[in-house]
């Protein structure tokens, strides 16, 4: 009996099938009304799937809007916090506060810009002591040039490097690297910090970390043979220029030995840093960049 129930069951829920041989446990006329009724329901609660024949299942598929549309500038989250802020900057204090604070920025702009201005193009003096903490990663906007795999270069510059992007500063990259050179557990370097980072800071250093940089970035991401091949010709002038004039120190040798190791660290850290919505934090991509830096300087991976 709980079998032929269950089958009813089944036949009322799922298809519209009519018991022939087996034992009617309802009576028909009670049997129709139980249909009426899980009929009406559905007509009232019509299912989300799509139903019906195959045919007109196809023909719904084919119907359905198939383009994609293009992501939005920012996250729905983050772009209610920008609300929220703009409302609090907008409610904060009168008018006049706000002109008179908006002044008083734009002077202490102005003279942290001329003191910048005051100070040599590749100095970087007290970088060991910086905390490389860039504006970009305080951002929480999602934006696309965060993204190594959507930033968008600019054109070549035959006179000089490009900057690193996204406002990072080089001087934040130096202090990074000088860092990392120090052991764990004694805090010793194997030079002054000052000598290596009068080393990296100097022009010709600067400019094969800046190009190995990008090269780097272009070999992975943006392929492009005769922008890297340019990249690369520069890379080799300002190598050749660096053997010849290395800055004076009792650890020229020491630091000509570890420059693979110190470009490695290096362009890793800048990549970090400029790209913080990106992940790096790979073997593969630690490895690659190793390997080129040992090849291009030492002849070897």
């Amino acid at each position: 009996m709980n079998h032929f129930r269950k089958m009813e069951v089944i036949n009322l829920t799922a298809l519209p099938m009519i018991p022939v041989d087996e034992y009617l446990a309802v009576s028909l006329v009670s049997r129709n009304a139980m249909v009426k009724t899980v009929r009406k329901e559905l007509e009232d609660n019509p299912p989300s799937c799509l139903i019906g024949s195959m045919h007109q299942v196809n023909q719904k598929i084919a119907d359905i809007n198939q383009r994609t549309e293009p992501p939005a500038n920012s996250l729905a989250i983050e772009r209610f916090e920008l609300e929220k802020k703009a409302l609090r900057e907008k409610s904060r204090g009168s008018p006049g506060d706000r002109g008179k604070n908006l002044s008083i920025s734009l002077d202490a702009v102005f003279m942290g810009f001329v003191k910048r201005q005051r100070k040599s193009q590749y100095s970087c003096e007290g970088s060991e002591l910086r905390h490389a903490r860039s504006f970009v990663i305080k951002r929480k906007t999602a934006d696309k040039n965060l993204l190594a795999e959507l930033y968008q270069y600019s054109n070549f510059n035959s006179s000089k490097p490009s900057k690193l992007p996204n406002g990072v500063d080089f001087c934040d990259m130096v202090g990074n690297v000088i860092r990392s050179e120090r052991d764990h557990v004694s805090g010793k370097c194997f030079c002054l910090g000052r000598e290596l980072e009068k080393f990296l800071s100097s022009p010709s250093l600067r400019a094969i970390w800046l190009d190995s940089f990008w090269w780097i970035f272009h070999e992975r991401y943006q392929p492009n043979r005769e922008l890297q091949k340019n990249l690369f010709d520069r890379i080799a002038q300002h190598y050749a220029l660096l053997l010849f004039h290395v800055p004076k120190s009792h650890y020229e040798e020491a630091l000509i030995k570890r420059l693979p190791s110190l470009l490695s660290k290096a362009v890793y850290t800048s990549f970090c840093c400029c790209f913080p919505q990106s992940w790096f934090n790979t073997h593969e991509f630690k490895s690659d960049i190793c390997n080129t830096m040992s090849l291009w300087i030492s002849g070897e991976r």
